[in-house]
């Protein structure tokens, strides 16, 4: 797993983190916490299937990223406060 390998694949970490809280806010109706939850959740584990799936189908050909999980971070802070 790397550390900071900033790439494409970090914004779509960034758009489907933000995505994901406000679609959880919007339309399931979850409360901020349960949205913000499920985002980073679903953030770590698409991290982990980097790791595992490395190069295969849609996954990171590098393997996970510790940046990706960052921006997972900053795009479900941008979410609350957009």
């Amino acid at each position: 797993m790397g550390i900071f390998k900033s790439d494409w694949h970090s914004l779509s970490h960034l758009f489907g983190s933000y995505f994901l809280v406000r679609f959880g806010l919007s339309v399931c109706g979850f409360d901020i916490f349960a949205a913000v939850g499920v985002a980073f959740g679903f953030g770590i584990l698409y991290e982990i299937a980097d790791t595992v799936f490395a190069g295969k189908w849609i996954f990171d050909p590098r393997g996970g990223d510790i940046i990706d999980i960052f921006v997972d971070t900053v795009g479900c802070i941008l979410a609350i406060f957009i």
